[in-house]
């Protein structure tokens, strides 16, 4: 793969493509990402990739505290390039290409990690989004790659050390059986979507809207849907650009209570000024198992808990946000007792980590 009907390999109007904008953002404005990616209508896409750096626990496997940061040769020899491209760059300057183009130069390994696992999750989800937004046209859509092959940091979701990167929990809700969200279309509209892939109709209490980081409610809707089984659902919410500090949300449940929340920025959070202002609890839900509420009193993003060994534990999200006045929970499980007292949290403002 991919092969198509006709003598071009990677031709974008038949058969399997390898299919990703990505490569846009090297060389153009950041705003024109979501245009690109609309840009074409795809029948299946069999490698869709963008790259995001390890967590600093797996760094320190990889590197010397001296090599660590600054990143050297030693990052350029671990992470390489592809020898079958054209680009004068090798993977870790595209990596830094993209984080400051979005969220600005990387400051020291921490600011690194953070934007760098932030924008390779944003991009996965805007590329998979928009191929399930398609739905009827586009028929599947896989991600390149799962796991590393090596101590090395680039396109995994899973790096060398069985640790999740933050793109994994994003994928995890995206190829869910039922997604809610929102997407551009090629008129550069935003449109709300629900993409049903159960055997089940679905019924939906739903309410979505326009925010502000700030918290203020710009527009919001309500109303009832139903969504045949195998079905799909959009409605155009907005044309044309939003404001920096926007975003788009909405909130869902179905039938038997299950709540479904997605929420969207046009331009991947570019811009945004966030503060840490939140408060953690912690309950023991058993000796293997602690339940985590964060309730945020400004919007927390990419809010990450940790252990010691943080590949053994297993979360039913993380890095996740915080919308300003809201609270999310978190569940953490092990094979081992849990001691609780050794859980630290950091986030996209803050990124030291600190004990809970």
């Amino acid at each position: 793969c991919p092969l198509s009907h006709t003598d071009a390999d990677n031709d974008m109007t038949s058969g399997d493509v390898h299919y990703a904008m990505v490569g846009s953002c090297l060389t153009e404005p950041a705003e024109t990402y979501r245009n690109r990616i609309a840009e074409n209508t795809v029948n299946f896409i069999t490698e869709f990739a963008t790259m995001g750096p390890n967590s600093i626990e797996t760094n320190r496997k990889i590197y010397s505290e001296e090599e660590i940061w600054p990143q050297g040769e030693l990052w350029a020899e671990r992470l390489m390039d592809n020898p079958y491209d054209c680009l004068p760059w090798n993977f870790l300057e595209m990596q830094h290409i993209y984080i400051d183009k979005f969220y600005g130069k990387s400051k020291h390994l921490s600011d690194f990690t953070f934007k760098g696992m932030l924008m390779q999750a944003e991009m996965l989800k805007a590329e998979l989004e928009y191929a399930r937004f398609r739905k009827g046209r586009t028929m599947g859509c896989a991600n390149w790659m799962y796991n590393d092959i090596w101590p090395s940091g680039t396109w995994s979701v899973i790096d060398y050390y069985n640790e999740p990167k933050q793109v994994y929990y994003q994928q995890r809700k995206t190829y869910a059986p039922v997604l809610i969200s929102f997407s551009q279309n090629e008129h550069e509209e935003t449109c709300l979507f629900v993409a049903n892939d159960t055997p089940h109709e679905l019924t939906l209490q739903i309410r979505y809207g326009l925010k502000t980081i700030e918290g203020e409610v710009c527009w919001e809707k309500e109303q009832k849907l139903s969504v045949d089984k195998n079905g799909y659902y959009s409605e155009v919410v907005a044309v044309g650009r939003t404001q920096t500090n926007e975003y788009f949300y909405v909130e869902a449940f179905d039938n038997s209570g299950k709540r479904y929340k997605n929420l969207y920025s046009q331009c991947l959070w570019k811009d945004c000024k966030y503060e840490s202002d939140y408060t953690i609890t912690k309950s023991q839900v058993s000796e293997y198992a602690i339940e985590v509420e964060i309730q945020a009193n400004k919007f927390a993003k990419s809010v990450f808990l940790a252990f010691p060994d943080n590949y053994k534990y297993q979360y039913s999200d993380n890095y996740i946000d915080v919308e300003k006045g809201t609270s999310e929970k978190i569940y953490i499980y092990a094979e081992e007792p849990i001691k609780a007292d050794t859980l630290t949290v950091c986030d996209m403002s803050s990124q030291s980590p600190k004990a809970v």
